[in-house]
C-alpha cells in the first residue's frame, strides 16, 4: 500500500495529489485512488455526483456597474431527485458558485423583485 500524507485531521492533504494545471475532477480521482488503490473500477472519482449531472444554461448577466458575469443554471442529476438552481458568479478570475433550492430560489426572487420595484418607485420609472 502507498504512503498518503495525511493533515492534522488524518484525512489526505489535497496539495499531495493537485498540480496548479490540473483540474478538480483529474484532483478528486488521484486523491481517491491514492487514498483507496485496491478499489474497483468505477467507485472512485467516475462514481462521485460531480459526473453524474446534467447542467443546462438559463441566463446570463452582466452587472453595468463592476463587471460581474452571473450566469444561471439548472442541475439535474442523472439519477434523478432534487433538481437546483447553480448560481455562477465570476469577478476577474474569481468564481463564486453555490447551488439552491427551488423554495430557497422563490424567496430569494421574491426579494429581489420587491427591491427592483422599491428602487424604480424611488426613482419615477414606472
Amino acid at each position: 500500500m502507498t504512503h498518503v500524507p495525511r493533515g492534522r485531521r488524518g484525512l489526505p492533504t489535497w496539495s499531495t495529489c493537485a498540480t496548479p494545471h490540473e483540474g478538480y475532477r483529474r484532483a478528486a480521482r488521484k486523491l481517491f485512488e491514492s487514498t483507496y488503490p485496491d478499489s474497483p473500477r468505477g467507485c472512485g472519482a467516475d462514481a462521485l455526483a460531480v459526473d453524474k449531472l446534467n447542467v443546462a444554461s438559463i441566463a446570463k448577466l452582466v452587472v453595468p456597474i463592476g463587471g460581474q458575469e452571473i450566469e444561471l443554471q439548472q442541475l439535474d442529476y442523472l439519477a434523478g431527485g432534487l433538481s437546483l438552481l447553480r448560481t455562477r458568479i465570476r469577478e476577474g478570475h474569481r468564481f463564486t458558485i453555490f447551488d439552491i433550492d427551488h423554495e430557497t430560489a422563490a424567496r430569494w426572487g421574491e426579494v429581489l423583485t420587491r427591491w427592483a420595484g422599491e428602487m424604480r418607485a424611488k426613482n419615477g420609472q414606472p
